[in-house]
């Protein structure tokens, strides 16, 4: 079986799910949806950091706290707050911090 094959067949080590639990706790309630399509954008936003040279343990501790710092913001808790999913698909924890001051990115002057 090919690493690819085992990421597909969800064979991530245990320490990656429950990381995923800690993200997914932290994430804005209202927008907690598709849980599945969720981890499966963690494990592979994990891989692409691991991929740049990160290590697995800063790469999940930099999502984490952006996460965390998301959630609080008002554009985590506005009507427009993307779901976990694009969140991670889109590396949103690498966004500029002013624009999440913001209920909605049209706010933004």
């Amino acid at each position: 079986m090919t690493s690819r094959q085992k990421f597909i067949a969800g064979t991530e080590p245990d320490s990656l799910l429950s990381d995923f639990d800690n993200f997914w706790a932290a994430y804005p309630k209202l927008r907690r949806v598709a849980k599945g399509k969720a981890r499966t954008a963690w494990q592979r936003a994990i891989k692409r950091l691991k991929s740049r040279g990160m290590k697995e343990g800063d790469a999940i501790e930099m999502v984490l706290a952006a996460v965390a710092e998301f959630a609080m913001s008002p554009f985590g808790k506005g009507r427009y707050c993307p779901g976990p999913e694009p969140w991670l698909n889109q590396d949103r924890w690498d966004d500029d911090r002013t624009a999440w001051a913001y209920e909605s990115l049209d706010d933004v002057p």
